[in-house]
């Protein structure tokens, strides 16, 4: 089973996020495809909203931005194994936009807190 990643922050749902994921599940089930779809946060390239993430042998593949009427035409380029799409940007993590970031993660902050926690105890 595929997993494609569409998220679902304020940002892509002001672009219509949830037709993009209803329109891929539809479409999926209409051509007998096994997905996941699995709703995540925005990575911050608002200006590709909706920004959807195929999981596929090379990685996550991403396109964007994507419209609900749009998705035929990425099933037919081969959506499900990062197929050539003129919305295809390849990697996000690779994108100019975030490849010169430092993203930080929760576990950072679980740390940040236990140790805030210890500090308050003192």
């Amino acid at each position: 089973m595929t997993r494609i990643f569409v998220p679902k922050d304020a940002a892509a749902l002001a672009v219509d996020a949830d037709k993009v994921a209803a329109r891929i599940a539809a479409e999926a089930h209409a051509r007998g495809l096994p997905v996941e779809i699995i709703r995540t946060g925005s990575r911050g390239m608002f200006f590709l909203e909706p920004l959807i993430e195929v999981e596929t042998s090379q990685g996550r593949i991403g396109y964007g931005p994507v419209s609900a009427s749009g998705i035929a035409s990425l099933f037919d380029a081969g959506l499900l194994t990062g197929g050539a799409h003129s919305l295809r940007i390849g990697k996000p993590d690779e994108h100019p936009f975030l490849a010169g970031q430092t993203r930080l993660t929760f576990a950072l902050r679980r740390r940040r807190s236990a140790l805030a926690f210890r500090l308050r105890r003192a």
